[in-house]
């Protein structure tokens, strides 16, 4: 069974094609140092960005076979494009909303390892939106099946 930081990396190696079609310059695991955007300056993240990181797991129950679903979450950051005349990913701009489209266009309902359920959307929320920055946080969960004697 591959680990935890495995699939991580699995993760971060399928999104890579962001830094191609979306101008990615950011494309790391995620860490507690981000949760402040005035730090970002200080550690030389770029817009746009992306992180991962693991969120937990539930296990789903079927007697010896058991099916551990981690939740991965990814955050995509860029500069804030809502108070401008060309908002929400039009044509010649990314945005925070390009980068959604991209990741789901990317990871939903493909298996980042061998043995691995397919990644698969569970939803998203704004992690924050600035006057100069936003974020937005989506979660995917991708099922990990095993046998227990």
């Amino acid at each position: 069974m591959p680990t935890l930081g495995e699939i991580e990396d699995a993760i971060l190696a399928r999104l890579a094609p962001l830094k191609g079609t979306h101008g990615v310059r950011t494309l790391d695991s995620y860490d507690t140092r981000l949760e402040d955007p005035e730090a970002w300056k200080r550690f030389g993240i770029q817009f746009p960005a992306v992180f991962v990181a693991y969120e937990g797991f539930d296990n789903v129950d079927k007697g010896s076979r058991q099916v551990a679903m981690h939740r991965y979450q990814i955050g995509v950051a860029d500069q804030a494009l809502r108070w401008k005349e060309a908002r929400r990913g039009a044509v010649g701009n990314g945005g925070a909303y390009a980068l959604i489209d991209g990741v789901r266009d990317i990871l939903a309902g493909v298996c980042v390892l061998p043995r691995l359920l397919p990644a698969m959307p569970k939803g998203g929320k704004v992690a924050f939106v600035r006057t100069d920055a936003s974020m937005y946080v989506l979660t995917y969960s991708i099922g990990e099946p095993y046998l227990i004697p």
